[in-house]
């Protein structure tokens, strides 16, 4: 989701908008355990841009990486993962649009 840049800003600076940007990733990876219960993953692959594209960098696909640390706790029979991500797609060649977050991923494993 885009968001909108504060106005209490330093004189002529103008306003800026950011637009949403809409897309679906295709990845493949890989999930190494150091220990029991720590893994760090990296995964890659392709960004499709979705929905009608306003803009150049709203169209096509980009190149998007997700690298992650956390752990998988035993719950009963089943697991519990929490883990810290970063997804970034690199800019494509026509622009230098780069769309990227941080968050945290969690989940529960039914074996």
């Amino acid at each position: 989701m885009g968001k909108r840049q504060s106005s209490a800003q330093p004189p002529n600076i103008p306003e800026v908008n950011y637009i949403g940007v809409k897309s679906v990733p295709a990845k493949l990876g890989l999930k190494y355990y150091p220990s029991s219960i720590l893994f760090v993953q990296g995964e890659a692959g392709a960004a499709f841009f979705s929905g009608t594209p306003r803009t150049a960098h709203e169209a096509g696909t980009a190149f998007v990486y997700s690298p992650q640390i956390g752990v998988e706790l035993p719950v009963g029979s089943h697991r519990f993962i929490a883990s810290l991500r970063y997804q970034s797609t690199l800019p494509k060649a026509n622009n230098s649009v780069k769309v990227s977050f941080l968050g945290l991923h969690t989940g529960f494993v039914f074996d």
